[in-house]
C-alpha cells in the first residue's frame, strides 16, 4: 500500500478505467492464499507499506538494503519474517505515541467484536504454534478463566497485533479514499470458504459444523476432474 499502489491508481485514471478489483486482503495461511485466511475481518500485514511507516513517524528509518531485492520472484516465508520485525520495531518506536490518539481508540472501539479475539488467537498461535486443536484444552474450549490468564500474560503480544491492524487499517483507507477522489472504485473480495484454524472458528464454533472434538464435521470441494485427478478441497 505504499506509492507503487498510488501510482497504479493514477494509471487507471489516466487510461480512463473506473474499476480495480482486488484479492481478499485479509491475513493468509501458511500456503499464502488469499482465499484460506485466518480472519474474516483482519488486514494482511504484508501489504502494509514500510516507506510510509516512516513517512507517518511510526518508524525512524528503514534497515540498510530493506527493499532490495529481485522484483520477479516472491519469497513469502522470508517476506513474513522481515515484515513481522519492521511492525515490531514500529509498534516498540510508535505505539507509545499513538495509543492514546482518538483515532486509535476509536479504531480499537469500533472493531471490538472481532480485533480483541483475532489479537488473543495471533498471539496464542505464536505461543503454541500449530492449530488451535493442539492448543490446551482449557484454552482451546475458551473456559474463560484461561483466556483471562493469557490475555495477561500475552499482553505485549496482544497489543502488538492490534496496533498492526490499526496501521493497516489506517494505510488501506488513505490509499482507499484517494483511489475514490482520482474515480476509481475498489471491487472486494472476500475467502468464500472460513479455514478452520482461524480466529473466527475457534471463537465461534457454535456456528460451523464442528464434531466433538473441533475438527470440521464436513469438507467442501469438488469431485476429480480435467485440472485435478484427485479432486481439490
Amino acid at each position: 500500500m505504499g506509492q507503487p499502489a498510488f501510482r497504479f491508481v493514477d494509471q487507471l485514471q489516466a487510461a480512463n478505467q473506473s474499476y480495480w478489483q482486488v484479492l481478499p486482503l485479509t491475513p493468509v495461511a501458511g500456503h499464502g492464499s488469499p482465499y484460506s485466511s485466518r480472519s474474516l475481518f483482519a488486514g494482511n500485514p504484508l501489504l502494509v507499506s514500510p516507506e510510509r511507516l516512516v513517512e507517518e513517524g511510526l518508524l525512524p528509518s528503514l534497515p540498510d538494503g530493506a527493499l532490495q531485492g529481485d522484483p520477479s520472484k516472491v519469497d513469502y516465508e522470508s517476506a513474513l519474517a522481515f515484515k513481522d520485525r519492521l511492525l515490531e520495531r514500529a509498534y516498540l518506536f510508535g505505539n507509545p505515541r499513538v495509543r492514546n490518539e482518538s483515532e486509535f481508540l476509536n479504531f480499537r472501539a469500533r472493531n471490538a467484536a472481532w480485533l480483541e479475539d483475532f489479537a488473543l488467537y495471533d498471539a496464542l498461535s505464536r505461543e503454541n504454534g500449530g492449530g488451535w486443536l493442539l492448543w490446551p484444552e482449557d484454552v482451546r474450549r475458551r473456559d474463560p478463566g484461561a483466556l483471562d490468564d493469557k490475555r495477561r500474560l500475552l499482553k505485549p503480544a496482544v497489543e502488538r497485533t492490534i496496533f498492526d491492524q490499526y496501521v493497516f487499517q489506517r494505510q488501506w483507507s488513505e490509499l482507499y479514499a484517494y483511489s475514490k477522489s482520482k474515480g476509481v472504485q475498489i471491487i472486494g473480495d472476500l475467502p468464500f470458504y472460513v479455514l478452520h484454524d482461524s480466529s473466527d472458528v475457534w471463537t465461534h464454533p457454535e456456528l460451523f459444523k464442528l464434531d466433538a472434538a473441533g475438527r470440521p464435521a464436513y469438507v467442501g470441494g469438488v469431485p476429480p476432474d480435467y485440472f485435478s485427478e484427485k479432486g481439490q478441497r
